[in-house]
Parts: structure tokens; C-alpha cells; sequence
């Protein structure tokens, strides 16, 4: 049973205890007693007192040490923020950022530019004479062998650069740019795995495990292309200590 505040019951020398006061607040707030306050404690538990009377807050009331309003309406001691304080927020946050992007656009890459990417783009903007469906996708496969060679590349030395960055052998500039490399080279994977979709539908489930094997039968491609000048190299030594 909801019970009311009646003023009759709280002269204004009554000392409230904690109870008291948060019964007087919850009645104040939701009109409803507290279950968790215990009868007795509350102001108007006296049985035999006058019936009960309509809520102070609800006829304009005051209560001793309580201003009513400021519990009812909390809202309407909040103040609007200055407009002079929204622009200085806006124009430091402007700054900020400007400020921010400034600088990692000026932060040198770790790798080179990416040929594959920017031949593709080419030949799916050229539109006289219209290029082949298959040389597109043979293009894009190229383009997504050398974003997981990146991406390869960028997995073998986080760790390293890591462990530097905490020693302090390497600085804050240098450890940006690695991990802006990183969530350049996600994005590009994004990108990859969009443009297979948008080529055949269920296609990116199969393109990536292809450009995969592309970029491994590269990699051995160059590991054997190296071994030839070194054995060139071997071969003449070979020949001066025989002729010595």
C-alpha cells in the first residue's frame, strides 16, 4: 500500500535518521514506499494518526532541509552547455585529428608501393577497349598473392618489433608506422575478399587459398633464381685456386 508524506508528522525539530531520509526520497522520486525500510522508520508510520494526505511535492509543499523541487525535477537545475564551449570542443577536436592524420601521412612506409594493386585498379577502370573478365580475376589473384606476402612479412617480425619497441631500441615513430602497416594490410584483405564476391558469389572461400599457393611458388621461384649467381660466384673460385 502506497503510503503519503503528510507534513504534520515532521516538525521542522525532528532530527532524520539515514532511513528516514532515503524513505523520503523514494516516496519523492517513484511515490512508493521503499520495501527495503523497515515500517517504524518511516515518517508517517504512526497508526492512529490523521489520514493520510496528498504528497508534498504534488501540492507545492516544502519539507525542512529538503528542497523538493531540486529531488522531484533534477533535470531542471542542468544547464545548457555554452555555445562558445561546443566551438573551442569543435574546433580543438578538428585540430586534433588534423593534426593526427597530418601525421601518418607522413610516416614513410615499410614497404614499397604495391604495383599489383594500382594494375588492377587500371585495368577495371579501363573501359575502351573492355578488358576480359579473366584477365581481371588473374590480376586480382596477383594483387592478393602479394597482399599475403605482406601480411606473411608483417607476422614474422611483430614479434621482433615488439621486443625492441619495449627494450627502446626503436621509437614510437617506427612502431606506429608497423602498426599502421598492419591494419592497412587487413583493410586490403577486406578489400580482396569484396572485390572476389562481387566477381562470383562464394568465391572469396576459394580465392584466398589460391593466391596462397601463388605466393608461395614465388617465393621458391626467387629462392632458386638466387642460388644460380652464387653458384656462378662458387664456380670461379673453384677455378682461380685450380689454376693457383
Amino acid at each position: 500500500m502506497d503510503r503519503s508524506i503528510r507534513a504534520t508528522h515532521w516538525p521542522p525539530s525532528t532530527d532524520w535518521t539515514p532511513n528516514q531520509i532515503q524513505a523520503i526520497t523514494t516516496l519523492l522520486m517513484t511515490g512508493h514506499r521503499d520495501p527495503h525500510i523497515p515500517q517504524d522508520d518511516l515518517p508517517d508510520s504512526d497508526p492512529g494518526g490523521p489520514p493520510a494526505e496528498p504528497c508534498l511535492h504534488s501540492r507545492g509543499g516544502n519539507l525542512p532541509g529538503i528542497d523538493v523541487e531540486r529531488v522531484c525535477y533534477p533535470e531542471r537545475d542542468k544547464v545548457p552547455p555554452s555555445p562558445m564551449l561546443l566551438t573551442t570542443l569543435v574546433l580543438f577536436s578538428v585540430a586534433h585529428r588534423r593534426k593526427k592524420l597530418n601525421k601518418l601521412v607522413s610516416m614513410k612506409p615499410i614497404f614499397k608501393d604495391n604495383y599489383q594493386r594500382e594494375m588492377y585498379l587500371q585495368l577495371k577502370n579501363q573501359t575502351e577497349p573492355k578488358v576480359n573478365e579473366k584477365v581481371l580475376k588473374a590480376a586480382l589473384i596477383r594483387r592478393g598473392a602479394e597482399a599475403i606476402r605482406r601480411m606473411i612479412k608483417l607476422k614474422e617480425i611483430q614479434q621482433y618489433v615488439n621486443v625492441l619497441y619495449q627494450r627502446g631500441s626503436i621509437g614510437d615513430d617506427v612502431y606506429e608506422s608497423f602498426k599502421l602497416q598492419s591494419k592497412l594490410q587487413e583493410l586490403e584483405l577486406n578489400e580482396l575478399a569484396m572485390e572476389a564476391e562481387s566477381f562470383k558469389k562464394g568465391w572469396a572461400q576459394t580465392f584466398f587459398p589460391v593466391c596462397q599457393e601463388v605466393t608461395i611458388n614465388e617465393a621458391l621461384r626467387r629462392r632458386l633464381n638466387s642460388l644460380e649467381p652464387m653458384k656462378q660466384s662458387l664456380d670461379n673460385q673453384w677455378l682461380k685456386q685450380v689454376a693457383a
